[in-house]
């Protein structure tokens, strides 16, 4: 947006290292599919062995806290990918654009969510 009009605002006068925005925007997006993947991949808890052995309880306890850190820390992502699109907001982003950035926000979560619902019904 604002490709060289004049006169110079946008992008062109801002003060952000969009570069800087652009490597970190990727960081995030990158980790939560390792994290996603990592979450993916746990074993499975909902075995017999799991309710009712001893063992198979610690098993679930520890599965079950890695799989809540791992969910909470690609929630956090996402939340710093919202706040990256506030700062494009700030620089003058259009409203719509600024929109659709936050209905694939709402996907990923909508459709990670049904994946977690999978994931601990298996």
């Amino acid at each position: 947006w604002d490709w060289g009009k004049l006169p110079v605002t946008g992008r062109a006068k801002s003060n952000v290292d969009w570069l800087n925005h652009s490597d970190s925007v990727l960081g995030e997006i990158v980790s939560i599919g390792d994290e996603l993947c990592r979450y993916l991949t746990l074993p499975s808890t909902s075995r017999a062995r799991h309710r009712i052995m001893p063992f198979g309880k610690r098993q679930a306890k520890d599965m079950r806290k890695l799989g809540d850190h791992l969910i909470e820390s690609i929630l956090s992502r996402m939340n710093r990918l919202s706040l990256h699109c506030e700062i494009l907001k700030l620089e003058g982003l259009p409203g719509n654009e600024a929109a659709r950035i936050r209905q694939w926000e709402r996907d990923i979560v909508y459709q990670m969510e049904g994946l977690q619902v999978i994931k601990e019904y298996r």
